[in-house]
């Protein structure tokens, strides 16, 4: 067998009775992503690492007004970001009286610390030049007075507009745009390592390719697709337990993520 034929080698069996397909070559994606976009109703990914490419086709899914489950342990380095934020939206709702009381409190207090910076300036800068004037006359107390007075009352002033400055007038919600489940990937404890894929309860894929691009097109891998119902159901029942997991240790929660990702501006 010369190179080229190997580079381009693929093995595929099927079942007697065709409900056990068996792959494995190069682009052993093809076939899945046929079925994938033949979508009616639901679909269940299962895969220790993601990346925006194939996120991109179950958001496209989702639009059209499919179920997607999403359950993994990793993003790709490249649109890693850009992922989560098409899985967790940001809402924002402005409290329009209060933007409008906060800048004016904001305006006021801005003038005030000014006029009292001033006074406390002028109060201190005219006590040094009597006293350099007329040493022997002492410091004049009520110059003096005056400027620590308006130091300190313009100290308090900036006090309340920083206050003010860190007032909310913004309100964040978060919803996630799938369903979705992100475990931690470490050494203890790597949670996913299967790679499953159900469509409409009715095709499942066993498949070495992670739910990327390069699996998909790039790599020899290997996919087992099955449409016998009876397997099916039970391979079912395993995805909904890790969909069911609501173990806090394990799972990146939606709120926590979310902080992560966004800014919440005052």
């Amino acid at each position: 067998m010369n190179t080229k034929e190997q580079l381009s080698f693929n093995f595929k069996q099927t079942t007697a009775g065709d409900d056990v397909e068996i792959y494995s070559g190069k682009n052993a994606g093809k076939r899945v992503l046929k079925d994938l976009f033949t979508t009616e109703n639901e679909i269940t990914v299962i895969s220790p690492i993601i990346d925006d490419i194939r996120a991109a086709d179950l958001f496209l899914l989702a639009r059209k007004g499919m179920k997607v489950n999403l359950a993994f342990n990793n993003l790709h380095a490249l649109g890693r970001d850009n992922v989560l934020k098409k899985l967790i939206i940001q809402e924002v709702e402005t409290d329009m009286e209060a933007v409008l009381d906060k800048s004016s409190s904001k305006r006021w207090l801005n003038l005030l610390v000014i006029i009292f910076a001033v006074i406390g300036i002028s109060g201190l800068g005219y006590t040094g030049y009597e006293f350099n004037q007329n040493p022997e006359n002492g410091l004049n107390l009520v110059h003096a007075a005056i400027g620590v007075i308006g130091f300190l009352i313009a100290m308090v002033f900036e006090v309340m507009r920083q206050l003010v400055i860190r007032r909310k007038v913004n309100t964040y919600t978060y919803s996630e745009r799938i369903n979705f489940k992100y475990f931690k990937n470490n050494l203890k404890e790597n949670y996913l390592t299967a790679r499953i894929i159900i469509i409409d309860n009715s095709i499942a894929y066993f498949t070495s390719m992670d739910f990327t691009r390069e699996s998909y097109e790039d790599r020899h891998e290997h996919w087992t697709r099955i449409t016998n119902s009876e397997k099916i159901a039970e391979l079912k029942k395993l995805t909904d337990g890790i969909f069911a997991s609501d173990n806090k240790l394990n799972t990146h929660q939606t709120a926590w993520l979310a902080k992560k990702l966004y800014k919440e501006p005052q």
